[in-house]
């Protein structure tokens, strides 16, 4: 099965395709969002997040047959306001922006930039991966 199209994060120079620019091909904080065509080795869709925000592990929910029938969620962490929204664009449209984004409760307000999650049946009550509670 081959993938036309692959997502990730990136740093701006790289949303905005300016291979111009001298960080094109340095190492950039990742603020934006990409898809890239695997076949044009090209980004063909970015959303930039902001100055001062950072965009973190995505993942990709399905709603359709093709590969841009899908919303990204993720976290991105505002470094200017130190609070987490997660952000959900629509894979076929990513510089349209958010279609949806959700802020933190005041006494949880951020997630910690690079954490990666995990699911444990254990910490929800089940003893093996296929019970469910």
């Amino acid at each position: 099965l081959e993938n036309k199209f692959v997502y990730a994060s990136a740093g701006a120079a790289v949303a905005r395709g300016d291979i111009n620019d001298l960080t094109y091909a340095a190492p950039q904080p990742p603020q934006a969002f990409v898809r890239v065509d695997v076949s044009e080795d090209a980004v063909v869709d970015s959303w930039f997040c902001g100055e001062r925000r950072f965009t973190d592990d995505a993942v990709l929910a399905a709603t359709g047959e093709d590969e841009t029938d899908a919303y990204l969620i993720a976290p991105v962490y505002d470094a200017a306001t130190q609070r987490s929204t997660i952000i959900v664009l629509d894979c076929g449209d990513l510089a349209a922006g958010p279609v949806c984004e959700l802020a933190l409760p005041d006494d949880a307000p951020f997630i910690p930039w690079g954490l990666h999650g995990a699911w444990s049946p254990a910490a929800n009550g089940a003893t093996r991966a296929t019970e469910h509670v």
